[in-house]
């Protein structure tokens, strides 16, 4: 006896392609989450660490500045974010001497969650994906849609599309992948 399953006859789908640079970005979108609750979480165990507050808010607006912007915006971006982590150090110094010792754990572990984000970000930025980037289409799509156009702007005139010169309706048909040969393989046997 086996134990691998009894195949059911439907085939399995294929996992979805992953997308280059959806990994990097959704872990700095992880990270910069992490980051948001630690430093909240520091700024109510310590008096002195209060200004983590405002460092937690800044880590939920690279949330969604990292996923908005693309490019080189996003390189700058994540450079922002890693001096902002340095800044939050000296910013959050004298807290550290405070008596929460837990506390200031969780500044310096918010602090070193933030300055890896900001790091990741400036170095892998460029190939992360942008938001609404999935949704591009391709030239060659872009192309094809465009012969498909043409075709319906044609009968929409009252032309006959199919009694275009054969040069160019062999042009389009190739643009769309399709055959130059104007009638089907079954049509031409039966005819």
């Amino acid at each position: 006896m086996s134990a691998d399953p009894e195949p059911t006859g439907e085939p399995e789908a294929a996992p979805a392609p992953r997308r280059p640079g959806a990994g990097p970005l959704w872990t700095v979108v992880l990270l910069l989450a992490v980051t948001a609750g630690l430093l909240w979480g520091a700024s109510g165990l310590a008096a002195g660490l209060a200004p983590a507050a405002g460092l937690a808010a800044f880590a939920v607006a690279a949330i969604a500045g990292v996923l908005a912007a693309g490019g080189w915006f996003r390189r700058v971006l994540g450079g922002i974010v890693a001096v902002v982590a340095c800044g939050g150090a000296v910013l959050l110094w004298d807290g550290f001497s405070s008596h929460s010792v837990a506390g200031s754990a969780l500044a310096v572990l918010g602090l070193l969650t933030l300055l890896g984000s900001g790091i990741l970000v400036l170095v892998k930025g460029r190939r992360m994906p942008r938001m609404g980037g999935k949704y591009a289409a391709s030239s060659q799509v872009r192309r094809s849609v465009d012969a498909d156009r043409r075709l319906w702007d044609s009968l929409d005139s009252g032309a006959d599309p199919t009694l275009r010169d054969t040069a160019e309706t062999t042009n389009d048909l190739a643009t769309q992948g399709g055959s130059a040969d104007p009638m089907p393989e079954a049509d031409r046997r039966r005819g």
